[in-house]
């Protein structure tokens, strides 16, 4: 058996895929879903999503450093 590697792009673009997949809200709002009862298994969704939200939040790749970005202004 051989170990597969991504790179930290692939890996951030799955999970924020996996972030819209998983929207409830903006599923019901895209969708003009009224009915609570309408969407089958959606607190599973939406427990998927807050785990995927929860990893993005740790992830380094997903913020900006907005003070080195611009680190050239400062001289």
């Amino acid at each position: 058996m051989y170990a597969v590697t991504y790179s930290e792009r692939t890996t951030n673009d799955t999970l924020r895929y996996l972030q819209g997949l998983f929207d409830v809200q903006k599923y019901k709002v895209e969708n003009n879903q009224k009915d609570p009862n309408d969407l089958p298994h959606e607190e599973v969704f939406t427990e998927i999503k807050e785990l995927v939200d929860e990893v993005m939040n740790h992830s380094k790749y997903n913020k900006v450093d907005l003070k080195s970005l611009f680190a050239f202004m400062d001289k």
